[in-house]
């Protein structure tokens, strides 16, 4: 069974993390507060954290829009004020200990509002206001139905425990979130209710509108498919493939290739999942290979890689052109280094791009880590407002170490719809077992590699896991983006810890998913 984590399209900032306290170690929930311009607020942030003899021992004294934010000398507060003039969402991070020195951390959020407004006062009543989500059938969504209601220190208090088609709801630890899971085999619209407190014990109410889809817009996990794969090389330059890119399935791996290539090229297999391929010296035209995987259940698929070799003597990069398809009104995150060519082994840069398109559209560049290459550039371009047709532009890319350049040009369809036509990013929950020794453990996990969407990028909120251990992002050379956990044995002594992380689409569609870390037998 695939499980999805949703959450609107506009929490880009992770608002709440389903948490569970845990005696052993002190556990942060991220907190939201509201505020007028440049007036000063006392905010409770450890009220709803859990541990024993929470203390505050740092906090942002800036806050990422320029305000001010201090702790008080109860060690259980801060003070914030915004900067001058601001009106919109802060945000700030705190540290606190517990009585034995143990940390933990979690992000305020605060929504300022212009001083006229007293939206954020606490002689303010509570407004709720009406969610719409989206699911698949029978697979959990966590729902932020507190992130777009107004007040002061709001909690939720009650849900409708069976939606009106039979679902199961639930609220999460932390009271912020909630758990929705349709009916066996239910498609349609579903509702429910929920009800919330105010930091006065006021109270308000909401409905959810659930529209719930087939499951199969969910990889088919009942079969192995290999998908053919077409690259473009220099001859004698090796280039490593990720041919699972594009391949369904449940934790694909590849167990099988051929031991050359037709033309008698080098393959050699990485973390199986990447193949590395080098032409025959002197070899031009078109190769190929075939390669088999395995999914979890045994299932096995085989499929065709073909591989056009250009002359020795092509200069690099070689930059190809690329197509892509959006919606209308919908921004698209292009990765158009992905089928250029640099020296072996480096990445290759944007150089050149213009501020627009042809059309009108904008273009910005990104930098982000992918499961492919370590520190990858991006293009994100959006249409014009309310544009449908052919647009286009060009960039120039060069090689990382070196001042060669290639120019390639990227055509957008952009469809008369502004509906998508690509599945939602899907995640599926990820196990490891962590390395212990007598005062540390760690692990090693590539949450992408099961994961499912189009040109997916991995994110992390937070520097912590829900029991306080460490965690990072790594890229590691031929396995990609891998989340790094180092805890200690304490933490992993009861059964397993939790990490969450966010994958993220072409479209900016974000998803929840999680890693359960257990400790490794002796």
């Amino acid at each position: 069974m695939s499980f999805k984590f949703f959450l609107k399209r506009s929490l880009l900032l992770l608002a709440s993390i389903p948490l569970v306290a845990q005696a052993d170690w002190p556990v942060a929930t991220p907190d939201h507060a509201e505020a007028t311009t440049a007036s000063s607020i006392s905010i409770p942030v450890l009220q709803n954290d859990t541990g024993n003899g929470l203390e505050l021992v740092k906090v942002d004294t800036t806050s990422k829009k320029g305000g001010e934010v201090s702790i008080n000398t109860d060690r259980q507060t801060v003070t914030y004020q915004s900067a001058a003039d601001f009106t919109g969402t802060d945000s700030f991070w705190y540290d606190f200990e517990d009585e034995e020195g143990r940390t933990n951390s979690a992000r305020v959020t605060i929504t300022v509002t212009a001083s006229d407004e007293g939206e954020g006062s606490d002689d303010a009543w509570p407004v709720a206001t009406p969610d719409d989500e989206t699911a698949t059938t029978s697979n959990p969504t966590i729902i932020s139905v507190l992130q777009n209601d107004t007040g002061v220190g709001l909690t939720l208090t009650e849900v409708d425990t069976s939606s009106k088609q039979g679902g199961a709801v639930s609220i999460n630890a932390g009271g912020q979130t909630v758990t929705y899971q349709s009916a066996e085999d239910f498609e349609g619209t579903d509702t429910f209710w929920y009800s919330f407190k105010d930091s006065q014990g006021r109270t308000n109410a909401a409905r959810v509108t659930v529209v719930v889809q087939a499951g199969d817009e969910v990889i088919d996990t009942d079969q192995a498919v290999a998908v053919a794969d077409h690259y473009v090389v220099r001859s004698s330059l090796s280039r490593m493939f990720d041919v699972l890119e594009n391949d369904a399935g449940n934790l694909l791996k590849v167990v099988s290739r051929d031991e050359r290539s037709e033309h008698g090229g080098k393959l050699d297999t990485y973390a199986q999942r990447y193949i590395d391929y080098t032409s025959k010296s002197g070899f031009e035209g078109v190769d190929s290979f075939r390669y088999t995987i395995k999914d979890a259940e045994g299932r096995t698929s085989t499929t065709k890689v073909t591989i056009t070799v250009l002359p020795a003597t092509t200069p690099t990069p070689i930059t190809l052109d690329d197509a892509v398809t959006t919606p209308k009104d919908r921004p698209i995150r292009i990765d158009v280094l992905k089928n250029d060519i640099f020296s072996p082994y480096k990445q290759g840069e944007i150089s050149e791009l213009p501020d627009t398109s042809d059309n009108g559209g904008t273009i910005e560049k990104v930098v982000l880590y992918t499961n492919r290459v370590a520190k990858h550039e991006q293009l994100i371009y959006t249409p014009p407002t309310g544009f449908s047709g052919t647009d286009s532009f060009t960039y120039t890319a060069k090689n990382a170490e070196s001042n060669e350049t290639g120019t390639a040009k990227v055509t957008i369809e952009v469809s008369e719809s502004d509906e998508f036509t690509t599945p939602f990013p899907t995640t599926n929950p990820d196990n490891e077992l962590g390395s212990c020794g007598s005062t540390s453990c760690s692990a090693v996990t590539y949450p992408l590699r099961n994961d499912r969407g189009e040109n997916l990028i991995l994110k992390l909120d937070s520097a912590w896991s829900l029991k306080g251990a460490k965690v990072f992002l790594r890229w590691i050379r031929f396995s990609g983006i891998s989340i790094i956990y180092e805890g200690t044995p304490e933490q992993l002594s009861d059964g397993s810890d939790t990490v969450y992380y966010l994958i993220e689409d072409q479209y900016g569609r974000q998803n929840w998913g999680q890693v359960i870390v257990s400790k490794r037998p002796n």
